[in-house]
């Protein structure tokens, strides 16, 4: 995907984000958001590949923080959560009349483990009501009859966000069962 308008603004803000989960010092924020802000300027109108010019980016705020992973925290804490409300997940998900379906939902559930997306506030306080009251809210396009065919014979299944993967293995269990 090309970058377009929207991007810059949610790029910046992750940039933002990310600085401020490993610092207070307002002067490092602002070279790290300052440096997101010309790789940006400069890629924009090229309209380069979104995930190269977010790349970069990324690098060039974790090299000026001085950090590998800013998300190394949130993620610890993402696998905690989903670790502790597996058993609970996987007894739900049992007690389904399609547990295919089920465990498919389940991971769509968890896929909201994402602490990079603008706007967005992970529900890891609560995350079980957060996991029942969207089951019930079920799917809004729903194409898991399609995709439980694709499922037969082999797969190749990528992974997205921490606490979301440990999720993902009750969907995978169900493909094997295909």
């Amino acid at each position: 995907m090309r970058i377009s308008p929207q991007c810059p603004a949610c790029l910046l803000n992750r940039a933002y984000m990310e600085s401020r989960f490993v610092t207070d010092d307002e002067e490092l924020i602002f070279k790290a958001v300052g440096e997101a802000l010309k790789i940006l300027a400069d890629s924009y109108f090229s309209k380069g590949i979104n995930a190269h010019i977010a790349t970069v980016m990324h690098r060039k705020v974790y090299e000026v923080l001085g950090v590998e992973d800013p998300y190394k925290e949130v993620k610890k804490k993402a696998n905690e959560v989903a670790m502790e409300s597996l058993p609970l997940i996987e007894d739900f998900v049992r007690k389904q009349p399609d547990t295919f379906r089920a465990s498919a939902i389940a991971s769509i559930i968890a896929n909201t483990f994402d602490y990079g997306v603008m706007g967005h506030k992970v529900a890891d306080e609560n995350f079980m009501d957060y996991f029942k009251s969207q089951f019930e809210r079920g799917l809004k396009i729903d194409h898991l009859d399609e995709i439980r065919d694709l499922c037969k014979g082999r797969v190749v299944y990528l992974t997205d966000n921490c606490g979301e993967i440990v999720v993902d293995t009750l969907f995978m269990k169900e493909i094997k069962k295909l």
